[in-house]
């Protein structure tokens, strides 16, 4: 039987006859999203909907790659790859081209469930070693160590794919499709995906293939223009401290249509909208289904901001 995936806005089934191209409509709520179906390749498209919001100013095309040049910042990643949607389980991978970095701090690495408190950090290195890192605030936890295998490509230019796949709390990591890393760890259960690098000195890779595959509905996606279905003030009753918790973890570029969606979302009058989307990372309130939660994050997103769930206990 195959896995059926949701929609985002209204929890109804999705159709793999509605996709189009790497986006699927919803036949019942008519919101597009991207399409769990296939994978979504940002070179195919640099459009928001591909899957992936792109960093234009650290990226460009060149041929069939997509070349990233970074220089060198005291402890900061440079992010060129980030996903509009965040997700509960998934598989993404990487193909990529380390050109030039140092032998000791370059290193390109997959931020995996990133959210406001943290994520999980897969490492490659210029020198073709690999490690797994919990990133809570700034200070990381290793998981695995630095370590070395006979499956990575070392050659200078060489093509090398990272794979990770995160199903409930089991994380898996594959480099050129032999398994290195196998473990479980409930840290963290959701959230985007980021591709980012780090290196003391100018550092530049090419991006060959970058695909996500969503075992699992996505939280939120980016639905620009798309309507919100429903009466959001039919979902705004959800006992405090019961339900599904939503935090607003990024507002974008249009704080007003933020603001203005918190307003509908809550019922809060103006300044406290305004307090509340200004103190980002902010909790936006507790929906009374994963369903509506996913409407509020829905609703959130087609406004260009990021927002995220948890389930709360019952008292």
């Amino acid at each position: 039987m195959s896995k059926a995936f949701l929609c985002a806005a209204c929890s109804a089934p999705l159709d793999p006859a509605h996709v189009e191209g790497t986006i699927v409509r919803c036949a019942y709520c008519r919101v597009a999203q991207p399409s769990p179906f296939a994978p979504r390749n940002v070179l195919a498209s640099l459009a928001p909907r591909a899957g992936w919001r792109v960093y234009e100013s650290r990226t460009r095309e060149q041929g069939d790659e997509l070349l990233v040049q970074t220089e060198p910042r005291e402890d900061t990643y440079f992010t060129s790859l980030e996903s509009h949607g965040t997700f509960d389980d998934f598989e993404a991978t990487i193909a990529l081209r380390l050109l030039w970095g140092d032998l000791e701090t370059s290193r390109v690495t997959l931020m995996l469930r990133k959210g406001a408190s943290g994520h999980y950090a897969a490492h490659l290195s210029t020198i073709g070693t690999f490690s797994l890192q919990l990133v809570t605030g700034t200070e990381p936890r290793v998981l695995v160590p630095w370590a070395a295998s006979d499956a990575v490509r070392r050659e200078p230019g060489a093509l090398n794919e990272l794979r990770v796949r995160a199903e409930g709390d089991r994380l898996s990591m594959f480099l050129n499709g032999r398994s290195v890393i196998a473990l479980r760890d409930a840290t963290y259960r959701h959230g985007s995906i980021a591709l980012a690098s780090y290196s003391k000195v100018p550092m530049a890779y090419a991006v060959r293939r970058a695909e996500i595959t969503g075992l699992d509905a996505p939280h939120a996606i980016d639905v620009r223009g798309a309507p919100v279905p429903g009466a959001l003030p039919q979902f705004l009753h959800a006992p405090p401290g019961q339900g599904v918790e939503v935090t607003l973890t990024w507002t974008g570029a249009n704080k007003i249509a933020v603001i203005k969606a918190i307003r509908e979302i809550t019922g809060l009058g103006l300044a406290d909208a305004k307090r509340l989307v200004e103190s980002t990372p902010a909790r936006v309130g507790d929906a009374a289904s994963i369903a509506d939660a996913n409407r509020w994050i829905a609703h959130l997103a087609a406004q260009g901001a990021r927002a995220e769930r948890s389930q709360r206990a019952q008292k």
